[in-house]
């Protein structure tokens, strides 16, 4: 991947949602932006709205990385998934064993 700046704004839980996202691309020169992490867990039990609030974006949200982190390999979605990231992002997978 290639970016307009090597800037990058980390996943910060509680912090990297989309409005913090979109204030940050307003001061100019980012590269590219992470969703707060994500756990896996978040999509399998039900949590939905928290989910779609976490994985929120713009099209001038871009370019954007998904990162999704785990310690159950079977729960973390494939990152060749249809359905792991939504819209035209990248996906970050953090197994931890």
């Amino acid at each position: 991947m290639c970016f307009t700046t090597p800037i990058i704004l980390a996943p910060m839980a509680g912090y990297t949602d989309l409005s913090f996202r979109l204030q940050a691309r307003a001061l100019g020169g980012l590269g590219l932006a992470h969703t707060e992490m994500l756990s896996p867990r978040s999509f399998l039990v039900g949590k939905a709205k928290k989910v779609a609030q976490l994985l929120a974006t713009t099209p001038d949200d871009k370019p954007l990385s998904y990162q999704i982190y785990g310690h159950e390999p079977a729960a973390v979605p494939s990152e060749r998934s249809p359905s792991a990231v939504p819209g035209q992002g990248s996906l970050t997978l953090l197994v931890m064993l």
